[in-house]
Protein backbone atom coordinates (compact mmCIF):
# COMPACT_ATOMS: atom_id res chain seq x y z
CA UNK A 1 0.00 0.00 0.00
CA UNK A 2 2.68 2.05 0.87
CA UNK A 3 5.36 2.84 -1.85
CA UNK A 4 7.37 6.25 -1.36
CA UNK A 5 7.86 6.26 2.65
CA UNK A 6 11.31 6.25 3.89
CA UNK A 7 11.84 4.66 7.32
CA UNK A 8 14.35 6.16 9.90
CA UNK A 9 15.22 2.22 11.21
CA UNK A 10 15.44 -1.04 10.22
CA UNK A 11 16.84 -4.72 12.08
CA UNK A 12 19.97 -6.34 10.28
CA UNK A 13 20.76 -9.93 10.76
CA UNK A 14 24.11 -10.31 12.01
CA UNK A 15 26.49 -13.40 13.13
CA UNK A 16 27.54 -12.60 16.71
CA UNK A 17 30.23 -12.99 18.70
CA UNK A 18 29.02 -16.86 19.47
CA UNK A 19 28.61 -17.36 16.00
CA UNK A 20 24.87 -17.61 15.97
CA UNK A 21 22.45 -14.89 14.30
CA UNK A 22 21.14 -12.15 16.10
CA UNK A 23 19.45 -9.04 15.14
CA UNK A 24 20.31 -5.32 15.75
CA UNK A 25 18.50 -1.97 15.01
CA UNK A 26 20.41 -0.12 12.37
CA UNK A 27 19.87 3.48 10.65
CA UNK A 28 20.29 3.80 7.06
CA UNK A 29 23.50 5.22 7.22
CA UNK A 30 24.97 2.34 9.79
CA UNK A 31 24.45 -0.46 6.75
CA UNK A 32 28.02 -0.51 4.88
CA UNK A 33 26.42 -3.12 2.08
CA UNK A 34 23.35 -3.53 0.55
CA UNK A 35 21.93 -6.75 2.53
CA UNK A 36 20.75 -9.48 0.67
CA UNK A 37 16.64 -9.95 0.67
CA UNK A 38 15.55 -11.27 4.04
CA UNK A 39 18.77 -10.39 6.45
CA UNK A 40 16.82 -6.89 6.78
CA UNK A 41 13.73 -6.62 8.53
CA UNK A 42 10.71 -3.94 9.38
CA UNK A 43 11.47 -3.19 13.63
CA UNK A 44 8.08 -4.12 14.17
CA UNK A 45 7.29 -7.18 11.83
CA UNK A 46 9.07 -9.52 9.72
CA UNK A 47 8.71 -7.76 6.15
CA UNK A 48 11.77 -7.03 4.22
CA UNK A 49 13.39 -3.85 3.68
CA UNK A 50 15.87 -2.63 1.54
CA UNK A 51 18.62 -0.26 1.56
CA UNK A 52 19.34 2.70 -1.02
CA UNK A 53 22.52 3.78 -1.27
CA UNK A 54 22.78 8.02 -0.93
CA UNK A 55 23.55 9.52 -4.21
CA UNK A 56 23.77 13.22 -5.81
CA UNK A 57 20.38 14.02 -8.41
CA UNK A 58 21.21 15.52 -11.47
CA UNK A 59 20.34 19.07 -9.95
CA UNK A 60 23.22 18.28 -7.37
CA UNK A 61 21.12 17.91 -4.71
CA UNK A 62 22.45 15.17 -2.56
CA UNK A 63 20.20 12.37 -1.36
CA UNK A 64 21.29 10.33 1.87
CA UNK A 65 20.82 6.63 2.25
CA UNK A 66 17.32 5.78 3.09
CA UNK A 67 15.53 2.19 4.04
CA UNK A 68 12.40 1.26 2.03
CA UNK A 69 10.20 -1.60 1.36
CA UNK A 70 10.26 -3.89 -1.65
CA UNK A 71 6.99 -3.40 -4.01
CA UNK A 72 4.09 -5.23 -3.23
CA UNK A 73 4.87 -5.91 -0.05
CA UNK A 74 3.59 -4.48 3.39
CA UNK A 75 3.54 -4.52 7.18
CA UNK A 76 1.45 -7.25 9.44
CA UNK A 77 -1.45 -6.28 10.69
CA UNK A 78 -0.34 -6.19 14.02
CA UNK A 79 3.16 -4.07 13.18
CA UNK A 80 3.53 -0.84 14.78
CA UNK A 81 4.45 0.98 11.26
CA UNK A 82 0.60 -0.96 9.74
CA UNK A 83 -1.45 2.56 8.87
CA UNK A 84 -4.70 0.69 8.64
CA UNK A 85 -4.12 -0.74 12.76
CA UNK A 86 -3.54 2.99 13.30
CA UNK A 87 -6.62 3.55 11.85
CA UNK A 88 -8.81 0.70 13.51
CA UNK A 89 -6.96 1.76 16.92
CA UNK A 90 -7.62 5.30 16.76
CA UNK A 91 -11.23 4.48 15.73
CA UNK A 92 -11.69 2.66 18.45
CA UNK A 93 -10.39 5.17 21.29
CA UNK A 94 -11.69 8.02 20.12
CA UNK A 95 -14.69 7.22 17.53
CA UNK A 96 -16.08 10.72 18.07
CA UNK A 97 -13.34 12.33 16.41
CA UNK A 98 -12.11 9.61 14.06
CA UNK A 99 -13.93 8.28 11.17
CA UNK A 100 -12.38 5.68 8.46
CA UNK A 101 -13.98 5.66 4.72
CA UNK A 102 -12.64 4.46 1.71
CA UNK A 103 -9.39 3.41 3.99
CA UNK A 104 -8.53 7.06 4.39
CA UNK A 105 -8.54 7.99 8.23
CA UNK A 106 -10.45 11.56 9.19
CA UNK A 107 -9.69 13.58 11.93
CA UNK A 108 -12.30 15.28 12.79
CA UNK A 109 -11.98 19.03 14.27
CA UNK A 110 -14.81 20.35 16.53
CA UNK A 111 -16.77 23.23 15.69
CA UNK A 112 -15.26 26.26 16.32
CA UNK A 113 -17.24 29.35 17.59
CA UNK A 114 -17.37 32.24 15.13
CA UNK A 115 -16.43 35.34 15.94
CA UNK A 116 -19.07 38.25 15.29
CA UNK A 117 -16.41 40.37 14.69
CA UNK A 118 -14.83 39.56 11.06
CA UNK A 119 -11.80 42.30 11.11
CA UNK A 120 -10.62 40.48 14.16
CA UNK A 121 -7.66 37.62 13.11
CA UNK A 122 -7.66 36.29 16.85
CA UNK A 123 -9.30 32.84 17.67
CA UNK A 124 -9.60 30.93 20.19
CA UNK A 125 -9.37 26.42 19.54
CA UNK A 126 -11.78 25.37 21.91
CA UNK A 127 -14.13 27.78 21.65
CA UNK A 128 -17.21 25.85 20.06
CA UNK A 129 -16.62 22.02 21.29
CA UNK A 130 -15.92 21.12 24.76
CA UNK A 131 -13.00 20.58 26.90
CA UNK A 132 -13.22 16.68 26.85
CA UNK A 133 -13.65 16.90 22.42
CA UNK A 134 -10.93 19.14 21.98
CA UNK A 135 -9.04 16.92 24.15
CA UNK A 136 -9.85 13.56 22.07
CA UNK A 137 -8.91 15.21 18.94
CA UNK A 138 -5.58 16.35 20.18
CA UNK A 139 -4.62 12.79 21.66
CA UNK A 140 -5.83 11.45 18.15
CA UNK A 141 -3.18 13.69 16.23
CA UNK A 142 -0.26 13.15 19.13
CA UNK A 143 -0.80 9.65 18.20
CA UNK A 144 -1.03 10.27 14.43
CA UNK A 145 2.13 12.79 14.97
CA UNK A 146 4.16 10.05 17.14
CA UNK A 147 3.59 7.22 14.60
CA UNK A 148 4.99 9.98 11.72
CA UNK A 149 7.63 10.01 13.58
CA UNK A 150 9.06 6.41 12.97
CA UNK A 151 9.41 7.64 9.31
CA UNK A 152 12.28 9.53 7.58
CA UNK A 153 9.84 10.76 4.71
CA UNK A 154 6.20 9.25 5.01
CA UNK A 155 5.80 9.62 1.12
CA UNK A 156 2.21 8.60 -0.17
CA UNK A 157 1.35 7.58 3.63
CA UNK A 158 0.01 11.38 3.90
CA UNK A 159 -2.71 10.00 1.03
CA UNK A 160 -4.62 7.78 3.73
CA UNK A 161 -4.54 11.01 6.75
CA UNK A 162 -7.53 14.30 5.82
CA UNK A 163 -8.37 16.34 8.00
CA UNK A 164 -12.39 17.36 8.12
CA UNK A 165 -13.85 20.52 10.05
CA UNK A 166 -16.30 22.76 9.79
CA UNK A 167 -15.53 26.28 7.96
CA UNK A 168 -16.32 29.71 8.20
CA UNK A 169 -19.56 29.21 6.59
CA UNK A 170 -20.65 26.70 8.32
CA UNK A 171 -20.01 24.15 5.58
CA UNK A 172 -17.71 20.94 5.86
CA UNK A 173 -14.21 20.97 4.49
CA UNK A 174 -11.31 18.63 3.90
CA UNK A 175 -7.52 18.79 4.19
CA UNK A 176 -4.43 17.06 3.78
CA UNK A 177 -2.56 15.86 7.13
CA UNK A 178 0.30 17.79 5.81
CA UNK A 179 -1.48 21.25 5.58
CA UNK A 180 -2.88 20.42 8.97
CA UNK A 181 0.30 19.37 10.56
CA UNK A 182 3.86 20.44 9.97
CA UNK A 183 7.14 21.12 11.62
CA UNK A 184 8.07 24.64 12.82
CA UNK A 185 11.49 24.46 10.63
CA UNK A 186 9.61 23.55 6.91
CA UNK A 187 8.23 25.45 3.96
CA UNK A 188 4.57 24.30 5.27
CA UNK A 189 5.23 27.20 7.95
CA UNK A 190 5.46 29.66 5.19
CA UNK A 191 2.27 28.02 3.40
CA UNK A 192 0.19 28.74 6.79
CA UNK A 193 1.02 32.25 6.83
CA UNK A 194 -0.01 32.57 3.32
CA UNK A 195 -3.19 31.31 3.98
CA UNK A 196 -3.46 33.01 7.52
CA UNK A 197 -2.96 36.07 5.41
CA UNK A 198 -4.93 35.93 3.03
CA UNK A 199 -7.94 34.41 5.02
CA UNK A 200 -7.43 35.81 8.41
CA UNK A 201 -10.29 34.66 11.30
CA UNK A 202 -11.38 32.24 8.75
CA UNK A 203 -7.93 30.55 8.40
CA UNK A 204 -8.60 26.69 10.38
CA UNK A 205 -5.92 25.92 12.98
CA UNK A 206 -2.97 23.90 12.45
CA UNK A 207 -1.06 21.38 14.66
CA UNK A 208 2.93 22.21 14.66
CA UNK A 209 5.70 20.08 15.72
CA UNK A 210 8.44 22.51 17.71
CA UNK A 211 11.60 21.46 18.67
CA UNK A 212 12.10 21.87 22.35
CA UNK A 213 14.99 24.60 22.83
CA UNK A 214 15.68 27.45 25.28
CA UNK A 215 13.07 29.04 26.60
CA UNK A 216 12.66 33.07 26.70
CA UNK A 217 10.28 35.50 28.51
CA UNK A 218 8.82 38.88 27.48
CA UNK A 219 7.43 41.32 30.01
CA UNK A 220 4.08 39.11 29.74
CA UNK A 221 4.83 35.57 27.90
CA UNK A 222 7.11 32.57 27.97
CA UNK A 223 8.27 31.31 24.75
CA UNK A 224 9.89 29.09 22.25
CA UNK A 225 11.17 30.68 18.97
CA UNK A 226 12.15 28.82 15.89
CA UNK A 227 14.03 30.20 12.23
CA UNK A 228 12.35 28.28 10.01
CA UNK A 229 14.85 29.68 7.16
CA UNK A 230 11.57 30.50 5.09
CA UNK A 231 12.20 33.95 3.43
CA UNK A 232 8.11 35.42 4.02
CA UNK A 233 9.03 38.66 1.09
CA UNK A 234 10.22 37.24 -2.76
CA UNK A 235 11.37 40.41 -3.13
CA UNK A 236 13.69 40.44 -0.10
CA UNK A 237 15.81 37.68 0.86
CA UNK A 238 16.85 39.04 4.13
CA UNK A 239 13.57 38.92 5.39
CA UNK A 240 12.97 36.14 7.55
CA UNK A 241 9.78 34.01 8.67
CA UNK A 242 10.12 32.90 13.06
CA UNK A 243 7.87 30.32 14.16
CA UNK A 244 7.26 30.53 17.89
CA UNK A 245 4.79 28.93 20.61
CA UNK A 246 3.86 31.14 23.75
CA UNK A 247 2.45 31.13 27.03
CA UNK A 248 0.99 33.65 29.50
CA UNK A 249 3.47 34.42 32.64
CA UNK A 250 0.46 33.17 34.80
CA UNK A 251 1.93 31.35 38.17
CA UNK A 252 -0.40 28.06 36.82
CA UNK A 253 1.10 28.56 33.62
CA UNK A 254 4.18 26.20 33.19
CA UNK A 255 3.36 24.18 30.30
CA UNK A 256 6.70 25.15 28.44
CA UNK A 257 8.99 25.00 31.24
CA UNK A 258 8.04 21.18 32.51
CA UNK A 259 8.54 19.64 28.54
CA UNK A 260 10.43 16.24 29.11
CA UNK A 261 11.08 15.22 25.02
CA UNK A 262 12.57 16.91 22.35
CA UNK A 263 9.71 17.80 20.58
CA UNK A 264 6.21 19.08 21.16
CA UNK A 265 2.58 19.21 19.33
CA UNK A 266 1.06 22.37 19.42
CA UNK A 267 -2.67 22.87 18.40
CA UNK A 268 -4.13 26.43 18.15
CA UNK A 269 -4.64 29.22 15.63
CA UNK A 270 -1.66 31.28 14.17
CA UNK A 271 -1.38 34.88 14.89
CA UNK A 272 1.32 37.15 12.98
CA UNK A 273 3.41 40.22 13.47
CA UNK A 274 6.53 42.03 11.92
CA UNK A 275 9.13 43.32 14.32
CA UNK A 276 9.97 46.59 14.80
CA UNK A 277 12.67 47.90 12.92
CA UNK A 278 14.35 44.33 11.55
CA UNK A 279 13.39 42.58 8.82
CA UNK A 280 11.18 39.34 10.45
CA UNK A 281 7.89 38.42 10.76
CA UNK A 282 6.98 36.47 13.16
CA UNK A 283 4.32 33.43 13.26
CA UNK A 284 2.34 32.75 16.86
CA UNK A 285 0.51 29.78 18.57
CA UNK A 286 -0.61 30.90 21.35
CA UNK A 287 -1.57 27.92 24.78
CA UNK A 288 -4.62 29.11 26.32
CA UNK A 289 -5.38 25.04 27.52
CA UNK A 290 -3.87 22.52 28.60
CA UNK A 291 -4.35 19.78 26.00
CA UNK A 292 -3.26 22.22 23.24
CA UNK A 293 0.15 20.65 23.52
CA UNK A 294 1.69 17.62 24.03
CA UNK A 295 5.06 15.96 24.09
CA UNK A 296 6.22 13.71 21.41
Amino acid sequence: MVKTAKYQKARLRITGDNGRGEWIEVLPSEIADSPAKGDLICVGCPVPMRKTSSFTRGSGTEVPAYLSLYPHTDHAADCRLNIETLHVDLQQVHPDTISIEDKILYLHLPDEERLKNKQSTKRRVGGGGDGETWTATMNSATAIARFLKQYDDPGDLLNWLMIRYRDHRGDISVMFWADFCFEARSPEALKYLRRLQRDGYRTPPAAVIFPVKERRESATYRYMRVDTYEKPLLDNPRHQLFLSVAEPLNPDRHRLTNIESDSILVLGHGSSFDWTGKLVTELRFTIEDQWQLAAL
